[in-house]
């Protein structure tokens, strides 16, 4: 998918004729930009924002810059913007220090690994060193504010490419179908016969090319097959193209939608009746997903238990840890730059701070790894741990498989065992802060191998006789599940299958073996309802969870360590299980 960078003059003109005479420096205009991707104009002004390419109140574009390609997928890309909203809110803008520039460059450092070009990132900065610059501020920001902050206009023409209607940009899970569609065109039997084998409940909208209440019923389909994404397929077929399959389904009027559950046909209906079509979709979804049996347990205290990822943020002190890391490289090493970037960005939250060349402290570090022991490069693995706070840092680890400094970092710590336990604890922290990335769950759906580490890792922590060892081990086991539990809600499907199942026998036994730390039983009592709550009847975890009777475990935790109702519950979940 094509990236570029819209570049606006905001001055439309004026900058270039003026600066030289207002503030002693020439200046070319005052730039505005904005990403295109998926065929959207993303930008940052009234919060995020979005339109049609090309059709913002800024008119047409002064530059359009390729950026190159992204491989990202759509979705991940969704719930990074989501990520972003909180850092920018519409009250958060500052035409200086907070402003379109700095989320453009954030968006390009998550989509191709990019930087804006500095004739734009720098302007700021040099527009303040100037003699005037920092007087002309305030007439400055009065006078472009308003402009960049305006809401989006209604557009009254879109171009053919447009997949968005032009809105304010509500960037969330329950929006995602503002952006595009997942509906699939089928033009042959077997092409539909593959979808209906492949899916639980697919709904096909039969169609033609005159029909115009098919027509205006498209842009409702495609909200729809996001809305209920991973639940239903939802395919269309223009009988004009498709005669056959017209005919084997005795299409005789248009729209007609039929909807099956696996190859069996549900339901008929015709009509271009908004309301009736999302009705119909949920009474599919009720007939192919029946209600979990855990749904009709009361369970006041575990559904509480929060699924946002456990992160360590502590930041020490970092001119230590330059002290520290200087006896292993040298002054120059790229290293440095990934500190100095932990430093601003920990100094202030809401500055946008740029990203430095995350590829050379990454082949620096995978260096030292190979030529170190561990008790002296462990420093080495909290600086990413640090860095990886930050969620840009974090993609950017998790989608690197070409110096592998992930897989690196595990395998070393796999190497040497419980004989280095700060490196292996900071490089449990450094799992744990990548969950703060969207990313992650784009790796280890398509990495078996860093899913295979990753349990070793939880495995061999568990066993640990260091507790802070034993609560990174569980908090990076907490927040598997938390994930894991999350897609299950939000599409109704199971990822993660083989390191779902393999968790429970070192949860169980770490919870066996805890009796001093009711932090480490929170965790592990957490992850252990994240990967039995509605769990399928045909998962292996249902048969583990028998063998291992783990609900004698749970019933046995001290009253000290957890909260009786919470193990109350559990243990109700747990025999649940065993009788679906």
């Amino acid at each position: 998918m094509k990236v570029k960078l819209y570049v606006y003059d905001l001055s439309r003109g004026l900058a270039k004729q003026l600066s030289q005479s207002l503030i002693g420096k020439q200046i070319d205009g005052i730039w505005h930009t904005s990403v295109v991707v998926h065929g959207s104009e993303i930008f940052f002004g009234q919060g995020i924002q979005q339109c049609s390419p090309g059709m913002t109140h800024h008119g047409k574009p002064v530059q359009i810059i390729d950026m190159g390609d992204t491989e990202l997928p759509h979705e991940l890309f969704i719930e990074y913007l989501d990520s972003l909203r909180s850092e920018y809110s519409p009250d958060s803008y500052d035409l200086f220090k907070h402003n379109c520039n700095h989320f453009s460059q954030d968006i390009l450092q998550f989509l191709v690994g990019k930087d804006i070009p500095s004739f734009i990132k720098d302007l700021p900065e040099e527009v303040l060193n100037t003699p005037f610059g920092q007087s002309l501020r305030p007439m400055i920001e009065q006078s472009i504010r308003p402009i960049v902050t305006a809401p989006v206009p209604a557009e009254s023409s879109r171009p053919a490419n447009a997949q968005l209607p032009a809105q304010q940009f509500d960037v969330n899970r329950n929006n995602i179908d503002n952006i595009s569609s997942e509906v699939e065109t089928v033009l042959t039997e077997t092409a539909l016969n593959q979808i209906l084998t492949k899916h639980t409940a697919t709904i096909v909208f039969f169609t033609s090319a005159t029909c115009g209440p098919c027509r205006a019923l498209y842009p409702k389909y495609d909200d729809l097959s996001l809305k209920y994404s991973g639940s239903v397929k939802f395919v269309k077929v223009d009988i004009g193209q498709a005669q056959p399959l017209g005919q084997k389904f005795r299409i005789t009027a248009t729209p007609t939608f039929v909807t099956f559950i696996e190859r069996s046909q549900l339901d008929t209906w015709k009509g271009a009746n908004p309301q009736e079509l999302d009705s119909k979709i949920k009474l599919l979804i009720s007939a192919a997903f029946p209600p979990h049996p855990h749904t009709s347990l009361t369970l006041t205290h575990l559904l509480r238990l929060s699924t946002q990822p456990i992160l360590y943020r502590n930041i020490p002190p970092l001119q230590k840890v330059r002290e520290k890391v200087s006896s292993i490289i040298q002054s120059n090493s790229p290293l440095f730059s990934l500190i100095n970037f932990i430093e601003e960005k920990n100094s202030n939250a809401l500055l946008n701070t740029t990203v430095p060349q995350l590829s050379l402290a990454a082949q620096a570090s995978v260096q030292l790894m190979a030529d170190n022991p561990p008790v002296n490069i462990f420093v080495v693995i909290d600086i990413w741990r640090m860095a990886c706070i930050d969620k840009a840092v974090a993609s950017w680890v998790l989608e690197d498989k070409k110096i592998n400094l992930l897989g690196t970092a595990m395998d070393k710590c796999l190497a040497v065992g419980s004989s280095a336990f700060q490196f292996t604890l900071v490089t449990l922290q450094l799992l744990c802060n990548l969950f703060s990335s969207p990313a992650v769950l784009n790796r280890l759906e398509n990495d078996e191998s860093v899913n295979s580490r990753i349990l070793d890792l939880i495995t061999e922590g568990l066993l640990s006789d260091r507790s802070n060892v034993k609560l990174a081990a569980s908090s990076v086991c907490a927040n598997v599940a938390s994930l894991i539990q999350t897609v299950r809600e939000q599409r109704n499907a199971e990822i993660l299958r083989p390191i779902s199942a393999a968790l429970i026998p070192p949860i169980v036994e770490g919870l066996a073996n805890e009796n001093g730390s009711s932090q480490i039983v929170d965790r592990l009592v957490r992850a252990l309802t994240f990967l039995v709550y509605r769990v399928p009847k045909d998962s292996d975890i249902v048969s583990i969870v028998e063998v291992l009777e783990v609900k004698n475990t749970v019933s046995s935790i001290a009253d000290k360590l957890c909260n009786i109702e919470v193990r109350k519950e559990l243990t109700e979940i747990l025999l649940a299980n065993i009788s679906i």
